[in-house]
């Protein structure tokens, strides 16, 4: 098994040094993520932009910057947004155990 995990790896390193002297190219993969409407998730919730930051491990002036259209949620962001709309409860329970605070968490919904 770690002589597999290390020929891998190698393999990966190889890829990776071919790739940067332009002998490569490697292939991408670009996955549509739905717009997201902050304000709309947030009031479903019954949060205030602090609450809402504080829950999802944001912070409340990119929460306010989404919000007031100064910004868009990019990526990553738009992804655990849109996590956040579907599963609130869930993500916030995970945010909690990344941060080493107990499992259980009370339902962010009011």
């Amino acid at each position: 098994m770690a002589d597999v995990t290390a020929k891998s790896l190698i393999a990966g390193i190889k890829e990776v040094a071919d790739y940067k002297q332009g002998r490569v190219a490697l292939e991408t993969v670009e996955v549509a993520v739905p717009d997201i409407d902050v304000k709309r998730i947030r009031d479903r919730l019954g949060l205030s932009q602090d609450k809402f930051a504080e829950v999802y491990g944001l912070s409340v002036g990119t929460v306010r910057n989404w919000e007031h259209g100064k910004r868009k949620p990019e990526g990553p962001a738009r992804i655990l947004l849109n996590l956040i709309e579907r599963q609130p409860d869930f993500v916030a329970q995970e945010v909690n155990k990344i941060r080493g605070r107990p499992r259980f968490v009370e339902s962010v919904h009011t």
